[in-house]
């Protein structure tokens, strides 16, 4: 999928949301507690899965960033090879609307993103991107987008290879 050239108003400075150094997939969710060892800063999850002290940081400006945009967790999932992601979406008094963030479940760091416009035809995806690609996370992604505007998105009169391939198996 075709890599987006723009950010909405009130992204954070260098344009994403920050992520971690090697902070990869895998742990996550809700219940982040400090640990009660005196030893590190960092974080650990109510299962116990460790966040180093900048992923703890990371999650908690991320967390803060997707407040302040006015976004909210619509949807959640994991890929088969682990890596747990959340889709956002804008509240109704958000200034985004029409744009929708995938962020990693671990530190929040944004790992995808779309931007629907609407025209007298219907809804469509004007821009994505969703790395890691082929794991199912843009269908998911779409499905999320249909399901917070109550109605089918429609493919794009001009789309890129990856797009028609995507839309291709979409609509089988």
């Amino acid at each position: 999928m075709s890599p987006v050239t723009h950010m909405p108003a009130g992204t954070p400075k260098g344009g994403q949301f920050a992520s971690a150094k090697g902070g990869g997939g895998g742990g996550g969710g809700g219940g982040w507690n400090k640990p009660k060892s005196s030893g590190s800063k960092g974080a650990t999850s109510s299962r116990g899965d460790y966040l180093s002290d900048d992923e703890a940081k990371d999650k908690e400006r991320n967390g803060s960033n997707l407040k302040k945009m006015k976004y909210s967790k619509l949807a959640g999932g994991q890929t088969s090879d682990g890596l747990k992601y959340e889709i956002h979406g804008p509240n109704a008094d958000s200034p985004h609307q029409g744009k929708y963030l995938v962020v990693k479940s671990r530190d929040l760091g944004e790992i995808g993103r779309a931007t629907v416009s609407r025209s007298g035809k219907g809804d469509y995806v004007t821009s994505v991107r969703v790395t890691p690609e082929r794991r199912g996370i843009g269908t998911k992604l779409y499905k999320t987008i249909e399901k917070d505007l109550g109605r089918k998105l429609k493919p794009s009169e001009s789309q890129s290879p990856e797009a028609a391939s995507f839309w291709a198996k979409r609509n089988k």
